[in-house]
């Protein structure tokens, strides 16, 4: 029962601890992601509805997409920081796991294959150990390219499934660049 509170989701039969949890910095990190979500809020309600309402024509929705491209990438970047950073080191202080590499410098990426790498390392782990490694060692013909296209292939179903989920229809676009 320990794995399911960890901020984790590759198991393991013992987790680094820390000796003690640090309240303070617990309360600094929810604190950090009230505040992320409050400012998407605000972006949202303040740059992104206004824009979304007045589309009407072909010649708008280029010019939206030029407005709503800035306000978007700091909504994605806030809600990257408030979860990957925030919520899961929160997370991980509450519960004293000591292993805090929920990402890496995704930003220096040189190429997709390395931001997939860095920018989720959670889940990237979780992929590596239960897709990659076991399907070159349970199917006899998957050599490394083919692993890595099947891992690719899972990556895209289950982030579409996410969004199918969230937002209750199918758009395949994030299928689509994940595998392009």
């Amino acid at each position: 029962t320990e794995f399911l509170c960890m901020p984790t989701i590759v198991y393991e039969k013992e987790y680094p601890r820390m000796e003690r949890i640090r309240w303070l910095y617990a309360l600094q990190e929810w604190t950090m992601a009230a505040l992320c979500v409050l400012a998407m809020y605000m972006i949202v309600n303040e740059c992104l509805v206004p824009v979304m309402v007045t589309t009407d024509t072909l010649y708008d929705v280029f010019d939206n997409i030029l407005q709503l491209g800035f306000p978007s990438l700091m909504c994605w970047l806030l809600a990257f920081y408030a979860v990957f950073h925030c919520i899961l080191n929160a997370i991980a202080e509450l519960t004293r796991f000591a292993d805090r590499e929920f990402y890496l410098d995704w930003w220096n990426s040189t190429g997709m294959d390395a931001f997939w790498r860095l920018w989720n390392r959670t889940v990237y782990k979780w992929m590596l150990r239960h897709i990659y490694m076991e399907s070159q060692r349970r199917v006899r013909f998957f050599n490394r390219e083919l692993a890595t296209f099947g891992t690719y292939v899972v990556t895209a179903v289950m982030h579409e499934l996410v969004l199918i989920n969230a937002f209750a229809m199918i758009r395949p676009w994030l299928f689509t660049m994940i595998l392009a």
